[in-house]
């Protein structure tokens, strides 16, 4: 939607026309991916956007895509520091099957940080997916919490 378009106003720098730009971006993208790219631009100034190649090529460049030429969205979600680590799993690998698959960038605060804000940052419906997929886990995890409750040996029955 044209809405959502970074680069909406025809001619945003002098000399230059938001296609060309779009266009530099596309080829920086294709050149760091491996993928294709192809696009075209409508009446209603909306981007059609086509990319190929293999799987993991073609989602890097479309969460690079996303990133550089559509609008983001922020989101702040308070999730316990007890779960961050199930949300990064072994080495960062769940966080970055996350990212890519929303095509967002989720920052999580290191374990010496004090602050328990997972920040999410990307296209609006990425953000809404990831923020779905972080409550999962947090929620998940929230389920199996167990608290240890010391007994004086005064209430032991035996």
């Amino acid at each position: 939607p044209l809405e959502d378009l970074r680069f909406r106003e025809l001619g945003h720098n002098f000399g230059q026309s938001v296609e060309s730009e779009q266009q530099r971006i596309c080829v920086d993208v294709m050149a760091r991916t491996g993928a294709h790219i192809e696009f075209c631009s409508s009446k209603d100034h909306s981007l059609t956007v086509m990319v190929t190649g293999k799987v993991d090529a073609v989602r890097r460049a479309r969460r690079d895509i996303l990133s550089k030429l559509q609008t983001q969205a922020q989101h702040v979600m308070q999730i316990p520091k007890e779960h961050h680590r199930f949300l990064l799993g072994r080495g960062g690998s769940k966080l970055r099957e996350l990212e890519i698959s929303t095509a967002c960038k989720i920052n999580i605060p290191r374990a010496d940080d004090p602050s328990c804000d997972v920040r999410v940052i990307g296209p609006r419906d990425g953000v809404e997916k990831a923020k779905h997929e972080i409550q999962l886990v947090s929620d998940e995890q929230a389920k199996l919490a167990f608290e240890r409750v010391p007994i004086p040996k005064l209430y032991h029955p035996f």
